[in-house]
């Protein structure tokens, strides 16, 4: 009876261990400033062989998106290089990713948010629980797009934003408050010094 018993809690204790193990687990996502792209990667069990891997490239710049979206058509076979790693920074597992087998995925009108890939890890000896961090290289994707310059008008732009009104901004309120003193002069009275007269009349008629 005592051994069977131990050994019902002996099973219960080692499913309770592969239920806890097969967890998602989702690993610290990584900015690469070089490539200007923000990667994650998601994991999660499958059986004790297998693991399920989505692995993400979201680019952050409208430059960005067009460079790697012709890269999806070139002759060039540029991929990303996942390395899946212990506690103590060792590789477990390496993973190649080439761009082309990626899913693009889109917005309504058609523009690129985000480049997936979906695939399993062949777990063999193992430990799932194992997995604590990862990292992400690239190679064959050539010279990476600079970021434009800014237009003058976007850099007036940004100056307002920060600062106020722009010098061409102020003259041309300048120019307003002249317009309107020309036309005082040459059409009539402003309406404050209509009021004003109109004011004056009343306390002379009351003096009367």
């Amino acid at each position: 009876m005592f051994i069977k018993l131990i050994s019902n809690i002996l099973i219960l204790i080692f499913l309770f261990s592969c239920f806890n193990d097969s967890k998602v687990k989702e690993f610290p996502t990584i900015d690469n400033n070089n490539l200007n792209i923000t990667f994650s990667l998601t994991t999660k069990k499958l059986s004790a062989r297998k693991a399920a891997y989505i692995f993400l490239a979201l680019p952050k710049s409208d430059e960005i998106k067009t460079w790697l979206d012709d890269k999806l058509i070139s002759y060039a076979n540029p991929f990303f290089n996942l390395k899946i790693l212990d506690d103590d920074g060792f590789v477990l597992f390496k993973i190649n990713i080439e761009l082309k087998k990626t899913t693009r995925i889109v917005d309504e009108q058609d523009n690129t948010i985000s480049y997936e890939y979906q695939g399993e890890i062949d777990l063999k000896n193992l430990e799932y629980k194992s997995f604590t961090s990862w990292s992400v290289g690239w190679s064959g994707f050539g010279d990476v797009p600079k970021k434009k310059p800014l237009t003058q008008q976007e850099v007036n732009a940004t100056f307002d934003e920060i600062f106020g009104k722009t010098q061409e901004q102020l003259d041309a309120d300048k120019r307003e408050e002249e317009r309107n003193a020309t036309f005082d002069e040459v059409f009539g009275k402003t309406l404050e010094q209509l009021d004003r007269e109109k004011r004056e009349n009343e306390n002379n008629t009351t003096q009367e």
